[in-house]
């Protein structure tokens, strides 16, 4: 059983290393010594506007900027009727995750 003093367990966003964060803010990896907050990493959390959220993504699934249509379609999402942030940030993750482009590389 986990103590609640310890926090909670952390994955590092630069040497992937695990940890418990010892219930501090920002977090301090203790292998590497990188500060970070925990919510500036979920774009789902973040208060990015759209258009910055759709770049966002695209760069952490394809290491590229969206094209123009793409980024249409990406922000699109956030502007339907009964949608909510994080919805739309889980249906454009979704889809950038099973398309052909993530799946195989050239």
């Amino acid at each position: 059983m986990v103590k609640a003093e310890l926090g909670t367990k952390r994955t590092c966003p630069s040497c992937a290393s695990r940890f418990y964060d010892l219930l501090r803010n920002p977090i301090v990896c203790p292998k590497c010594g990188v500060t970070f907050i925990a919510a500036t990493l979920l774009p789902s959390k973040s208060d990015m506007p759209p258009r910055e959220t759709v770049e966002e993504l695209y760069l952490l699934a394809y290491g590229r900027l969206p094209t123009d249509e793409e980024r249409e379609f990406g922000e699109s999402l956030f502007h339907e009727p009964g949608a909510s942030r994080r919805s739309a940030v889980e249906d454009l993750l979704w889809a950038l995750l099973n398309s052909a482009e993530f799946v195989f590389k050239d």
